[in-house]
C-alpha cells in the first residue's frame, strides 16, 4: 500500500525481503483533518520491470528543417509553460486532498458551467512524454519534472480516492463518477442520475487521461515513473471493467463521444496481458458502425467526425493487438478469430470513404465537427460566412494520422504515407503559430479568413490538446526502421541515429527537387528505402555517390543498397497542379509537389474572431479581401491546361518562402502571391479561389448564390449549432 501524507505525496517504504509477509501500517490523511489508520498483511513482491517501449522512433531523430525545429522549440517552451500540479487541482478535490495551487484552469477546463474538465492533462502527458524522448539537457530534466509530478499526483488521487470509496477502487477523475451515469446508465447504490455540472463528455475526457498515463509509460525510461503511470491506468482499467460489467445498454454509452478509449484499452492489455482490459475495450467498440464500414457503405453524413475517427483507430488496434501476439490469438474463441478481419475492412473502408469523397485539398475533413453528404465538400466550404469558419476540425486531422499510421502498419500500403505526408505538411504544420506555438480550432478552406489561434492559458480546447502532441511528435513518421534498413517517409533536413544506422538527410522542399542523404553509419548491404510520392511528376533520378543508379521500386518505394560513407540523392521532379472543389470546380486550389500553396490576401483585422460553440473562437471574413481569379485573353479550361505557364516562380520571400504569380489574369489578380500556407499566419489567406471569365455563367451564379444566402440570413430569426 502507498502511504498518503497530507500534501498528498505518495512514498512507498522500504519494508523488508522480497517475498517476505510483513504487517505495514498506513495511514491516510482527508480533507477536514480527519486521519484513518489501518494496519495490512502484505507479502513484498520483487518490482515488476515495465518493458513498454516507445510507439515511434521520434527519440532517435533529430529535426534540422528550421521551421520544424522552431515549431518544437516553441511547443516545449509551451509545455513548460503549463504546470501539471494546476491541471491536477480538481484532481485533488475530488479525491479529499489539498490542492497545491490556488486554482486550477480556466476554459474547457474549468469547473463550472460547460466544460471538458480533464481532457487538457491527459494530452498534456502525451505531449510531454513525446517531447521528452527527443529532447535534452535542461528542457528534458524539465519535462521530467512535470511528468513525474503528473503519475504521482494521479496515484495520489486514485489511492485517496479508493481508501474513502473501496467500492470504487481505481477510478480517478476531476469530477464525481456518478456523472457518468448520465451517459452509461450504470448506477450506484444510494444515488441518482447527475447532470454533471455541465460536463459534456465525461468518457472522451477520461480516455485522455488513460492514453496519456500509457504514453508516459512507453517513452519515459526512468523505471519508477513508468511504473507508476502504469499501475493509475490499470487501477482505472480495473475500475472500468467492473463498472461496464454492470451496463444494460451498451448502445446508450456509445451515443455519447468517448475518444478513443477502445484504443487505449486494448493498448493496455496489450502491455499487461490483463484480459479485464479486453473485456473492458469492448464495450466501447461500436460494432453496428464496423459492419456497415466493412460492407463499404458511406454512412458518414451527419457523423460528429471527432467521434467517429478514433473509433476506427480503436478497431484497428484491437485487429493488430490480437493477431500480432500469439498468445493472445490462442486465446480467442473461434468467433473472436473469424471476426477480426471486420475491423479492419471497416478501418480501411473508412479511411478510403473519408479521403475521396470528404476531404480538401490539405488533408483535414468536416465542417461544422461533422462529415456531411459525400462530394459536397465545396458547399459545406462556403454555404455561409459563419458556416465556412468551420471548416476542418484539427483535431480531426490528428486522428487520421493516427489512423493511416495505424493501417500503413498493417498493409504496408505507401497511400497511408502519400495522405501522411500531404496533411502533416498542409494541415497539421498550418495550425501552430510559429510565434508562441498556440494552434488553431478550425481551418477554413474558403478565401478571405484569418487563422485565430487559441489563448494559451484560459480556453483549452480539445484542439489545444491535440495541438500539443501535434507538436511534440514532429519526428515521429519521417522514418521507419525496417529489419534490414530503413524507410524514408517524408522529406525533412534530419537525422536519424538508431541501431548501427546512422543518416543525414538534407532536404528543402518545394524550393528544390533533390533531397540527399549522407550515410554516415551502415553495415553492407543495408537497404534504404525512399518514397515514391503521389506527387512526382515524371521520373525519378536517384544517384549513389554521384552515379546513377537503376530504379528498384518494391510497394511504392525505391529501394537503394547503401554502407557507411555513401551519399545518396534522389531528385523527385515537382509540377504545379489545380484541385478543383468535386462540387464547385470553379473554386480551386494549388499543390506544387507536396506543397499546398495559399494566395496573400489582406491583412487586415487579423485579431478578429466569432463566437462558436462552447467558449470557442474562430476565423472572420473580411469583405474585402479578393476571392476571385479572373482569367484574361483565355478560358479558366485553357488557363488551367497551361498551368505552368500561367504560374510561375518568381524571387524567394523570406524565409526562403517560395512564391508564385499569376500570368493572363486581370491586374487585380496579378498581384497575387501564392506561397507555401504552412508558412502563412500573417495575413487572410486564399487556398481555394474562385476561377472565372470576365462575365461568365461562373461568376453570375456566384453571385446569385451569395444573394441568396444573404436574402436566407435576413429572413432568419436566429441560428441554431
Amino acid at each position: 500500500p502507498d502511504v498518503i501524507s497530507k500534501d498528498g505525496k505518495v512514498t512507498r517504504p522500504e519494508i523488508g525481503e522480497e517475498n517476505k509477509k510483513v504487517t505495514l501500517t498506513a495511514t491516510a490523511a482527508y480533507a477536514g483533518g480527519k486521519e484513518v489508520t489501518k494496519e495490512f498483511e502484505v507479502t513484498v513482491l520483487a518490482k515488476k520491470e515495465v518493458k513498454a517501449e516507445p510507439d515511434s522512433i521520434m527519440g532517435s531523430v533529430t529535426l534540422q528543417d528550421e521551421w520544424l525545429v522552431n515549431a518544437a522549440e516553441k511547443e516545449n517552451e509551451y509545455l513548460l509553460s503549463l504546470d501539471s500540479e494546476k491541471f491536477l487541482y480538481e484532481w485533488y478535490k475530488l479525491a479529499g486532498l489539498e490542492p497545491k495551487t490556488d486554482s486550477g484552469y480556466d476554459g474547457w477546463e474549468r469547473s463550472s458551467g460547460n466544460n471538458f474538465r480533464g481532457h487538457s492533462f491527459g494530452h498534456y502527458m502525451s505531449a510531454t512524454s513525446q517531447a521528452y524522448l527527443s529532447s535534452s539537457g535542461e528542457t528534458k530534466e524539465k519535462l521530467k519534472t512535470e511528468i513525474s509530478e503528473a503519475v504521482n499526483g494521479l496515484a495520489a488521487c486514485q489511492s485517496a480516492y479508493a481508501a474513502t470509496h473501496p467500492e470504487s477502487a481505481g477510478y480517478v477523475s476531476p469530477f464525481p463518477e456518478e456523472w457518468l451515469q448520465r451517459v452509461d446508465g450504470v448506477p450506484l447504490a444510494g444515488t441518482k442520475i447527475q447532470t454533471g455540472d455541465n460536463l459534456i463528455v465525461p468518457y472522451y475526457n477520461l480516455h485522455k487521461m488513460v492514453a496519456g498515463l500509457l504514453d508516459v509509460a512507453k517513452n519515459v525510461e526512468d523505471q519508477e515513473i513508468k511504473s507508476t503511470a502504469l499501475s493509475v491506468a490499470e487501477g482505472f482499467g480495473e475500475y472500468l471493467y467492473n463498472r461496464l460489467s454492470m451496463l444494460t445498454d451498451k448502445n446508450q454509452m456509445l451515443r455519447t463521444e468517448y475518444g478513443g478509449m477502445n484504443e487505449a484499452l486494448y493498448e493496455l492489455y496489450n502491455l499487461t496481458g490483463n484480459d479485464h482490459f479486453k473485456t473492458a475495450a469492448e464495450y466501447f467498440d461500436e460494432t453496428a458502425l464496423f459492419e456497415q464500414l466493412a460492407a463499404n457503405k458511406d454512412v458518414l453524413n451527419g457523423k460528429h467526425a471527432n467521434t467517429t475517427v478514433p473509433k476506427l483507430t480503436g478497431a484497428v488496434k484491437r485487429y493488430t493487438v490480437l493477431t500480432e501476439n500469439e498468445e493472445y490469438y490462442n486465446a480467442l474463441t473461434q468467433e473472436e478469430k473469424d471476426g477480426l478481419d471486420l475491423y479492419l475492412e471497416a478501418a480501411k473502408n473508412f479511411w478510403d470513404i473519408t479521403i475521396d469523397h470528404h476531404t480538401y485539398v490539405t488533408g483535414g475533413n468536416s465542417q461544422s465537427e461533422h462529415f456531411h453528404e459525400a462530394d459536397k465538400i465545396g458547399y459545406d466550404a462556403t454555404k455561409s460566412e459563419y458556416d465556412a469558419s468551420t471548416t476542418c476540425e484539427t483535431c480531426n486531422t490528428y486522428n487520421m494520422l493516427k489512423l493511416s499510421k495505424a493501417l500503413y502498419h498493417v498493409t504496408g500500403d505507401k497511400k497511408y504515407m502519400d495522405y501522411f505526408e500531404r496533411t502533416y505538411t498542409n494541415a497539421i504544420l498550418p495550425s501552430q503559430n510559429p510565434e508562441t506555438g498556440t494552434t488553431m480550432y478550425f481551418q477554413p478552406m474558403a478565401p478571405g479568413y484569418n487563422k485565430v489561434f487559441n489563448r494559451p492559458f484560459d480556453e483549452f480546447w480539445c484542439c489545444t490538446g491535440t495541438g500539443m502532441e501535434n507538436f511534440s511528435k514532429l519526428g515521429d513518421n519521417i522514418y521507419q526502421m525496417n529489419a534490414d534498413g530503413v524507410s524514408v517517409n517524408m522529406f525533412w533536413a534530419s537525422e536519424l541515429n538508431r541501431d548501427g544506422i546512422h543518416i543525414k538527410q538534407a532536404a528543402n522542399m518545394p524550393n528544390e527537387d533533390t533531397v540527399t542523404f549522407e550515410v554516415k553509419k551502415a553495415k553492407s548491404g543495408t537497404v534504404l528505402r525512399l518514397r515514391k510520392p503521389d506527387w512526382l511528376a515524371g521520373e525519378a533520378v536517384i544517384k549513389v555517390n554521384d552515379k546513377k543508379v537503376e530504379l528498384q521500386e518494391e510497394k511504392g518505394y525505391f529501394k537503394v543498397e547503401v554502407k557507411s560513407g555513401d551519399k545518396v540523392s534522389y531528385q523527385m521532379p515537382m509540377e504545379m497542379v489545380a484541385y478543383p472543389m468535386p462540387d464547385k470546380p470553379n473554386l480551386i486550389a494549388f499543390k506544387y509537389g507536396p506543397v499546398v500553396l495559399s494566395a496573400k490576401l489582406t491583412a487586415s483585422n487579423m485579431e478578429a474572431s466569432n463566437p462558436n460553440g462552447i467558449l470557442v473562437r474562430v476565423g472572420t471574413f473580411d469583405p474585402n479581401a479578393q476571392t476571385v481569379i479572373t482569367t484574361q485573353n483565355m478560358s479558366t479550361d485553357e488557363w488551367l491546361k497551361n498551368l505552368s505557364k500561367n504560374m510561375v516562380r518568381v524571387e524567394d520571400g523570406k524565409n526562403g518562402e517560395i512564391q508564385f504569380a499569376l500570368k493572363n489574369v486581370d491586374s487585380e489578380s496579378e498581384e497575387l502571391i501564392y506561397s507555401p500556407h504552412y508558412m502563412r499566419y500573417k495575413e487572410r489567406y486564399g487556398i481555394y479561389m474562385y476561377m472565372e471569365e470576365p462575365d461568365s455563367q461562373a461568376s453570375q451564379d456566384r453571385i446569385l448564390a451569395n444573394k441568396e444566402v444573404i436574402r436566407n440570413q435576413e429572413m432568419s430569426i436566429d441560428y441554431l449549432d
